[in-house]
């Protein structure tokens, strides 16, 4: 087995996942341009919420050997193992761009749903203004009697 392939094939699987990751995260980002679609951002944030476990196991493991040659876990650690070991020099590179872009997109996006969050707020709190009710539905989900345009009156 050639010197430091556990470490490579580590930094190849990260690599990979975090390429899995960015396709996602273009996906999720095309569809908040495009339209409000509930399920396919519930699907998209459970698919994330995978690849971001496997990203978190996957930095685990990477801190292990990074330790093992006293090393920290950050992308300085990364740049030394990259000096001392020139046959990962790429690969380190590959990694911290591919973490640095994805970081990006995750945040453009956040951006974007924070936009349609507050959006959506606003768009309550005007028609809580029109008709007199300050919520819509119950704490179960469920339409109050005003959304309904049920109105109890006593004669």
């Amino acid at each position: 087995m050639p010197p430091h392939s556990d470490l490579a094939h580590c930094l190849e699987r990260h690599i990979a996942t975090l390429h899995e990751f960015l396709h996602v995260a273009q996906t999720e980002h095309e569809l908040l341009l495009r339209s409000f679609e509930p399920e396919a951002l519930a699907s998209i944030t459970q698919q994330k919420n995978l690849l971001l476990a496997d990203i978190i196991k996957l930095d685990h493991e990477r801190h292990q050997y990074l330790q093992s040659f006293e090393l920290g876990p950050d992308a300085e650690g990364l740049q030394a193992l990259a000096l001392q070991v020139p046959e990962l020099a790429d690969a380190v590179q590959t990694l911290i761009s591919l973490s640095a872009t994805a970081r990006q997109q995750n945040e453009n996006n956040g951006a974007l749903i924070h936009i349609f969050l507050n959006n959506n707020q606003q768009a309550l709190d005007t028609l809580a203004a029109i008709t007199g009710k300050n919520s819509f539905y119950t704490a179960h989900g469920r339409p109050t009697s005003a959304a309904l345009g049920n109105t109890s009156f006593k004669a």
